[in-house]
């Protein structure tokens, strides 16, 4: 077995077995624009990708001490996102792509003292993204600039409960029960071995479950991949990722919550393989440069994503 036959077998191992070992929003809306491109001869494809988000925990004693001095705080450990999409082109310009998670959060108990520490876990249907993008200017083969807008519907689960029968806090549900709102434009180019995508994207929050709402998001990426070409149709990408959100301020019963928003940047390397043009499969990891959050707010250690593609 070659090096590079080992490398896919790993991959793929990863790639479908994390869950298993391993028991958004983060991962979903950066990555518009970046998948590889559909083609008139292979125009419908789906996916599946598994995101992990890996939070750095707080003592759960300090944090119960913050949520008695009036602090809006939890303490997330980490996050399962297992997410399928399905997309395609409708016409010569038009890309459609919906995206449906399956939403596992672990936390610890902060607020029952007598269940301080507890390790507790909320999981269900996450909140179904359908976006489209809308290829406007292509001053040549190797540019192009598309629009792009998309809601975000309220299927997901908002009723988990902890073991003492408490509804979990909008934060830690599986779904918002929310519709939000994405409006944005994209940018793709093509040098003779590398490739650049951007985004810029705002999310419109509305009111969900429990009387949340999250705050409107501004976020933007730029992923810039070296294209390296190893045999027959195989392409492999070695890429470097940034992504940048400015997040509002949450509201709770239309009341502002100051542990909540800010600044996040998240840099990290790429990798994708394109095994044939039917058949690709990608990996990324980010981990945080810049996190200026609002308040008494825990902060995301690092974000990691693995997945496959199948074009026809």
């Amino acid at each position: 077995m070659t090096f590079f036959q080992r490398f896919i077998s790993v991959f793929i191992f990863v790639t479908f077995y994390a869950s298993a070992s391993l028991a958004c929003e983060i991962c979903t809306i950066p990555r518009l624009g970046k998948q590889k491109a559909v083609t008139k001869s292979d125009p419908w494809f789906a996916e599946y990708y598994f995101e992990l988000q890996d939070w750095k925990e707080i003592d759960p004693h300090a944090a119960h001490e913050l949520h008695h001095d009036g602090h809006h705080v939890h303490d997330k450990t980490k996050e399962y996102i297992h997410h399928v999409s399905l997309g395609g082109k409708l016409g010569e310009d038009v890309t459609m792509i919906a995206d449906l998670p399956y939403v596992i959060r672990k936390s610890l108990e902060i607020h029952e003292h007598d269940m301080v520490g507890t390790e507790l876990q909320s999981e269900g249907l996450g909140d179904l993204h359908v976006m489209g993008m809308y290829r406007f200017w292509e001053p040549g083969k190797d540019q192009a600039v598309s629009a792009l807008g998309g809601i975000k519907f309220p299927t997901g689960v908002t009723d988990e409960e902890t073991p003492s029968g408490e509804l979990f806090e909008p934060e830690l549900q599986p779904g918002s029960g929310s519709f939000d709102y994405l409006l944005g434009a994209l940018y793709k180019g093509r040098m003779a071995h590398s490739e650049i995508s951007t985004n810029l994207i705002y999310v419109f929050k509305t009111e969900g479950d429990q009387d949340y709402e999250f705050g409107d998001t501004l976020i933007t990426s730029v992923l810039w991949q070296y294209l390296l070409p190893y045999k027959k149709n195989v392409l492999v990408r070695l890429g470097v990722d940034g992504s940048l959100q400015y997040e509002q301020k949450h509201e709770d019963h239309g009341e502002t919550i100051n542990d909540s928003g800010g600044v996040t940047l998240l840099l990290g390397p790429v990798l994708g393989v394109e095994i044939n043009e039917q058949v690709s499969i990608f990996g990324s990891v980010h981990f945080p440069a810049v996190q200026n959050l609002g308040g008494k707010h825990q902060e995301i250690d690092s974000v990691s994503m693995a997945g496959i593609k199948l074009s026809w």
